[in-house]
C-alpha cells in the first residue's frame, strides 16, 4: 500500500498521519521514525507505524480505546496492510513538469489532453498553464519514456526541461512567501 493509499483510507474515518522521529516503546535503543495517526487536531493520538521497518505498528494508545468498534477494525486492517507492504513499495513514483525553456514560465507546461474538449483530442499534446482538471501535466519516468522521439529529442537537447513537481512547487511557494 502506498503512503498515498494510507492516507486516503486514514481520511476515511476521520484520521490523518503525522510525520515525526521519536522513540518506540519497543526500542531500547535510539530513535525510529514513524509515522502517528491522529485526529484532524493531532492532539490525540491513535497509533504508530514504522517508516523503516515493516510490520512494526501499534495501537497502544488511549485515544485507540476510545474509538468505536468499528473505527478500531478499520484502523486496525490499514495498519496492518501498510505495515506489511515493504518500505520502498510504500513511495510514490517521482513526477515531473516538462517545461518549454523558450516560453514564459507560466505558459511552458507539457499538457496532455486526457479527454476530448473543444480545443483538443484526447492524447494530443500542447504547451500551456497548470490546468490539471482536463490535461495531464505531471508524468512519471515511466510515462515520459513513451513520449515520441520529438519530445524525447526537446528534452535530450535541454530544450524541454524535466523539473519535479515536489522540488518545484516548494520553490514556487518559497518565491512567494518570499515576495510577501
Amino acid at each position: 500500500m502506498k503512503t498515498t493509499e494510507f492516507k486516503e483510507k486514514l481520511k476515511e474515518i476521520n484520521l490523518y498521519l503525522v510525520e515525526e522521529n521519536v522513540i518506540y516503546p519497543y526500542y531500547s535503543s535510539g530513535r525510529k521514525e514513524q509515522l502517528y495517526i491522529t485526529n484532524e487536531d493531532e492532539n490525540e493520538v491513535y497509533g504508530v507505524v514504522s517508516k523503516t521497518d515493516v510490520f512494526k505498528f501499534s495501537t497502544n494508545y488511549i485515544d485507540f480505546d476510545d474509538l468505536s468498534i468499528d473505527k478500531k477494525n478499520l484502523l486496525t486492517e490499514a495498519l496492518l496492510s501498510y505495515s506489511k507492504t515493504p518500505i520502498e513499495e510504500r513511495k510514490e513514483e517521482k513526477k515531473y513538469y516538462l517545461i518549454l525553456g523558450c516560453l514564459p514560465k507560466y505558459k511552458g507546461y507539457l499538457n496532455l489532453s486526457t479527454r476530448p474538449t473543444n480545443k483538443h483530442n484526447r492524447g494530443e499534446i500542447f504547451f500551456g498553464c497548470k490546468n490539471s482538471n482536463t490535461y495531464q501535466i505531471e508524468f512519471t519516468q515511466s510515462e515520459i519514456d513513451q513520449f515520441s522521439y520529438l519530445i524525447q529529442n526537446l528534452i535530450t537537447t535541454g530544450n524541454l526541461i524535466k523539473v519535479e513537481v515536489q522540488a518545484h512547487n516548494k520553490a514556487l511557494t518559497k518565491g512567494y512567501e518570499d515576495n510577501e
